[in-house]
């Protein structure tokens, strides 16, 4: 890492392309190395974990929250971009809001049959044609988990 830098003070002093090649050769093994080192650590550190507490605390620390990026533009339905953050959420909520009733539209549509057994009609199973299902009984289950 002092090679590095070094390196990076003689590229500034003498702005010369040799200089630059050189500290660029050095600054990607430094960091070669340095990604080496900290998949190395955790791969070793998740190796250990006893909990998932443990686990959990882990993964925050090896994907470094304080270091996310935010989320870029999001095309809308009607090629507009959302750029605000409230916007992507509404433009997200849309889309996920809908692909179910989006993906029963590409399934061929139920077949009711009557199933026999030992050439006796079965009873004809009661097909689910209305499911109500309200906020609270969500909030209720997720706050269940």
């Amino acid at each position: 890492m002092n090679e590095r830098f070094k390196l990076f003070k003689v590229a500034m002093a003498n702005r010369c392309p040799e200089a630059w090649s050189a500290y660029k050769r050095v600054r990607n093994s430094v960091t070669r190395a340095l990604r080496k080192a900290k998949a190395s650590y955790f791969t070793k550190m998740f190796g250990e974990v006893k909990n998932s507490t443990s686990y959990w605390n882990l993964v925050n620390r090896a994907t470094n929250p304080k270091s996310r990026k935010t989320i870029g533009p999001i095309r809308r339905s009607d090629d507009s971009l959302a750029l605000q953050d409230k916007d992507k959420a509404t433009a997200l909520n849309s889309y996920f809001a809908t692909i179910g009733e989006r993906l029963n539209n590409l399934l061929p549509p139920p077949v009711t049959t009557h199933p026999v057994q030992d050439g006796l009609a079965l009873a004809e199973v009661p097909q689910l044609s209305e499911f109500h299902l309200s906020e609270i009984a969500v909030k209720r289950k997720v706050r269940e988990l």
